[in-house]
């Protein structure tokens, strides 16, 4: 009896330890992650048809007389230009890379107001009462897969 009590503390003691160290990875995988994150927060990402134009922009550099003007045009024309965001395709698919990212089907009333078209949308869609009408607080139609 006294053996299989040692045993059992001995387990024990091991689980533990097993506990701790799998805690101390878990914990050090979402430190990674998180610095992950925050590199590619700051990161420019543009599509392969602009790195193309700008790695043909750059072979003619040598052919210049001003190179500066070349820079200036490739950061004027690729870096300023005024980008629109994309939810699901500019930060949804970047989540899903690194973690799980959970959604649900609903038949609630749910825009994107984020430009000035859109939010004059949703302004007319609440004139019209397509807002209030689309509440749960109302019968819907069954969500059907």
């Amino acid at each position: 009896m006294k053996k299989m009590g040692e045993s059992a503390e001995k387990a024990t003691k091991s689980i533990e330890n097993l506990k701790s160290v799998m805690q101390a990875a878990i914990e050090a995988n979402k430190k990674a992650l998180e610095e992950k994150i925050d590199i590619d927060f700051y990161r420019v990402v543009l599509p392969q048809s602009d790195l193309d134009d700008i790695k043909r922009i750059k072979s003619i550099k040598y052919q210049l007389n001003n190179q500066e003007i070349m820079n200036k045009l490739i950061w004027k024309t690729y870096f300023e230009k005024p980008t629109k965001l994309d939810m699901e395709k500019d930060f949804v698919s970047t989540l899903i890379k690194t973690q799980k990212v959970f959604a649900y089907v609903s038949s609630e009333y749910v825009k994107d107001a984020g430009t000035f078209d859109r939010l004059e949308a949703v302004g007319n869609d609440i004139k019209n009462n397509i807002v209030s009408n689309k509440n749960l607080a109302k019968k819907q139609k069954a969500v059907v897969e």
